[in-house]
């Protein structure tokens, strides 16, 4: 007796082993992170395999030839770009509307009976 084997199944073995290249690859150079906080560590295992899904993409369509050491240098640059971490000297800026003068908020109040 001969069965079929369902289309997932067939698809499934057909592209097993990009499931273990990516397990690879992302071995080679992990965000090597230790977290106790598992939604960290979560978001940094989604990171890694985004980038090699990245790599594998551009490889495939757009036809990269750099390696994924040089990718992952060039995405980490692009991230870092923007950032400065100078921190800025002196007081904070004042914003003239915070300041609302007391006398406009306070007025004094009689008291009937002295407190001890």
């Amino acid at each position: 007796m001969l069965i079929n084997a369902p289309q997932s199944v067939v698809s499934y073995n057909k592209c097993m082993g990009g499931v273990h290249r990516n397990h690879q690859m992302r071995g080679y150079y992990h965000v090597r992170l230790k977290c106790r906080k598992y939604y960290k560590y979560i978001f940094w295992f989604l990171f890694d395999v985004a980038i090699s899904n990245t790599y594998f993409l551009a490889r495939a369509h757009c036809g990269l030839k750099s390696s994924l050491k040089d990718t992952r240098v060039q995405l980490a640059k692009a991230l870092v770009n923007t950032y400065c971490s100078r921190k800025r000297r002196g007081p904070p800026p004042v914003n003239p509307r915070r300041f609302i003068p007391l006398s406009a908020v306070h007025f004094p109040v009689k008291q009937k009976e002295k407190r001890r």
